[in-house]
């Protein structure tokens, strides 16, 4: 007779490789390897979503918005914006990269996570306050592309299970 009389449970590892594209650590996706954050099934995410989580509180702040989260937020950002915009605790116990690397394993489709950087943004403390970014399916490996222009750049990283 076969009968399973206890069923397995699996753990498994995730971790994250940051991509390197010739020599320069900035780089990014294009903006069709997004994920879906507007309407995506899961609550977390959606309610990362920078629009979501920003719009209303930031309204007619402009770049001078402080509210924790939305360092990134850009009141020229649409409601279809996959732009997700994290908060992280004061006491620095978690860095923005480790929420957006959270949000992408909650998120079977995500491969990739991209964290913005902005010269221009409220904070020039990149390690703790990247709160911009997105997460990216696997079509993001062929589509990599150099952000280092200008003002802004993004750092990538793979997710391996």
């Amino acid at each position: 007779q076969n009968v399973l009389t206890s069923p397995a449970t699996y753990h498994y590892e995730v971790s994250w490789t940051q991509q390197l594209l010739g020599a320069s650590a900035d780089v990014g996706c294009e903006a069709a390897t997004r994920i879906q954050i507007p309407f995506h099934e899961n609550e977390a995410v959606r309610n990362s979503g920078c629009v979501a989580k920003c719009a209303a509180a930031c309204a007619g702040q402009g770049a001078d918005c402080t509210v924790n989260g939305c360092e990134g937020y850009d009141e020229t950002m649409t409601s279809g914006s996959n732009s997700v915009c994290v908060s992280i605790p004061d006491d620095g116990s978690v860095t923005a990269l480790e929420v957006l690397q959270d949000l992408c394993k909650r998120v079977e489709a995500c491969r990739y996570v991209e964290q913005v950087h902005s010269l221009t943004g409220k904070t020039n403390d990149y390690n703790t306050l990247m709160t911009l970014g997105y997460l990216h399916t696997a079509a993001c490996e062929s589509r990599q592309i150099a952000k280092s222009g200008g003002s802004e750049g993004s750092n990538l990283y793979l997710k391996t299970v």
